[in-house]
């Protein structure tokens, strides 16, 4: 499975909100994946990141939950599921206490939005 990053804007000033977009990638061609979660430590991508208010967690057609509280640095998703050779993205709001560029850190930098791809 892959998980692809992205943030909207890119560079947030302090105070200012953006939205992480994570897309769920599953490349097998004849296996689903059930039952996936993580925890995301946003702490990791520099200190300053909180989950916003309202946090506006979506799933997509992921399903599953995501969870976590205004102003918290951390978040969790649990019980999704996503067909064999499929993509579905889960989205949520956040806001930066100081300025920041979400660009850097060894990304990759996209238009509109930068990705982080990790493999798990």
């Amino acid at each position: 499975m892959g998980i692809v990053k992205g943030f909207n804007p890119v560079l947030v000033y302090g105070g200012a909100y953006s939205t992480m977009s994570i897309d769920l990638i599953n490349p097998n061609t004849n296996t689903a994946l059930t039952g996936i979660a993580f925890t995301d430590d946003m702490t990791l991508l520099g200190t300053g990141m909180k989950l916003a208010n309202p946090v506006a967690f979506n799933t997509g057609t992921c399903g599953g939950t995501l969870t976590g509280n205004p102003g918290d640095a951390s978040f969790s998703y649990s019980g999704g599921a996503l067909p064999a050779n499929s993509t579905c993205t889960l989205s949520r709001h956040h806001f930066q206490r100081r300025l920041q560029c979400l660009c850097h850190r060894g990304l990759s930098h996209q238009p509109a939005r930068r990705k982080h791809q990790q493999k798990l």
